[in-house]
């Protein structure tokens, strides 16, 4: 038959906890090895160690009932359909932990983003305080310079003005030493009309 079992044997019947251990031994093992037992039985031989009696399940003994651990007793489908539940809401709560988490980094992001952008705006208004303070002060610097080319000129003027002035004068003292020494000659010479002279010509020297 299909999947290793006999046409007249139903496959239920493998399963069924009511069977003794003489009519399980009756029933072919459904494996390959029944194959070829049967293929050996068909040629006549003895009988084979591929159709062993089946073991008896412990699974099959206590599999009417089970503890859950509160006192109650679950068959299997109803412990299966409390371990899935009991992994659907550990999944469930995770996720929804997950997505608080991940709702907790986007809201930081996003205000990280922000402080990012407050400080770019900042710092671009920043530099546009400075690079508007930098030309102020270069005008002032500008105008600043220009003043002091202006008063080093005028210093330069004056110090030209003061050596012609010094200039002057020692030529005006050379002259009244002159002068005197005439006007004692003039004294020693009791000449009075070449000294009121002299001192009229020294006067116009002095204007």
């Amino acid at each position: 038959g299909m999947n290793g079992f006999p046409p007249d044997l139903d496959r239920r019947a493998l399963m069924a906890p009511g069977l003794s251990a003489e009519s399980r031994g009756a029933i072919p093992v459904p494996c390959p090895c029944y194959c070829r037992a049967s293929a050996k039985n068909d040629e006549g031989s003895a009988e084979s160690k591929d159709t062993a009696p089946i073991p008896r399940m412990e699974t099959e003994v206590h599999v009417d009932a089970r503890h859950s651990g509160n006192g109650r007793t679950e068959t299997p489908s109803k412990l299966g359909v409390l371990t899935f539940v009991k992994r659907s809401t550990r999944s469930l709560r995770s996720s929804k932990h997950e997505e608080k988490r991940g709702r907790a980094f986007r809201t930081r992001i996003r205000k990280l983003t922000e402080k990012l952008s407050m400080a770019r705006k900042g710092q671009k208004a920043i530099r546009e305080k400075l690079t508007a303070d930098v030309l102020v002060a270069r005008s002032r610097i500008r105008g600043i310079e220009f003043r002091n080319q202006d008063l080093c000129r005028k210093n330069r003027e004056l110090v030209s003005k003061l050596d012609k002035a010094q200039a002057t004068v020692q030529r005006l003292q050379a002259a009244m030493k002159k002068q005197g020494k005439s006007l004692r000659n003039l004294v020693h010479e009791k000449d009075v009309d070449t000294i009121s002279m002299r001192m009229s010509q020294t006067c116009c020297l002095l204007e």
